[in-house]
């Protein structure tokens, strides 16, 4: 129930899961102080939470093939309630688990789209993630700060912005790596020319003789020694 063990509850779990699961089998709340799935990408980046190049890579795949969700508005996953005996739950966890695996273990970033791909649509809380009725939060005061700093941070201003630059980033990265792997390619054309040409396959005999040659004064030196 509980993904945050800094997460106080007010309330008996059996009765809050008693309340919130009679007609869903997954209920958790919107983030809220995210306005989008991308904004909590921008967030994670800026902070330093997670490796950048993970980051990039993740945000890459669903600007490309789900960029609507992107735009949608991020779950907080520091309460779950969830049926397990529900198979579209079990699955959605599965795809939610693979996505952290695979990419950012900042799970808040996969979760939108692990509720889609498992076709699950969850019953939505909309409380102040900080403090509701049933919960409290007490890391607040680091949790404001920290949202100072978000908001005055000149990257997260203009969202979007950011992204596209991120976005030339990763562009920037393939390249290079691009690049690197047609050098590779041409050294070992090359290479393959010289070994099948035919100077080289009448000389091999010069070149073993040389290596013996080589090899017998190495083992000399070394008996001397």
């Amino acid at each position: 129930m509980l993904d945050d063990n800094s997460i106080l509850l007010k309330t008996p779990p059996d009765a809050l899961i008693e309340q919130y699961l009679g007609t869903s089998a997954f209920c958790l709340p919107q983030h809220s102080y995210r306005n989008s799935v991308l904004e909590e990408f921008l967030e994670v980046e800026a902070l330093g939470y997670d490796d950048q190049a993970r980051l990039f890579e993740q945000l890459n795949h669903y600007a490309l093939e789900f960029p609507d969700m992107l735009e949608e508005r991020p779950f907080w996953t520091g309460v779950l309630f969830r049926d397990h005996r529900n198979p579209k739950v079990r699955r959605m966890l599965d795809i939610w688990l693979a996505h952290v695996q695979r990419y950012s273990r900042r799970d808040q970033l996969s979760i939108n789209l692990a509720f889609r791909l498992a076709g699950l649509k969850p019953e939505v809380l909309r409380i102040d993630n900080y403090e509701s009725w049933f919960h409290c939060w007490p890391e607040r005061a680091n949790s404001r700060r920290v949202e100072f700093n978000r908001l005055s941070s000149p990257f997260l201003s203009n969202p979007f912005a950011r992204a596209k630059e991120l976005a030339t980033n990763l562009e920037r990265m393939e390249r290079a790596l691009a690049n690197e792997r047609w050098a590779l390619a041409n050294e070992r054309l090359k290479r393959e020319a010289i070994l099948s040409s035919t100077s080289w396959r009448m000389t091999a005999p010069l070149r073993r003789l040389v290596d013996s040659i080589r090899s017998f004064g190495l083992s000399r030196t070394k008996k001397r020694d």
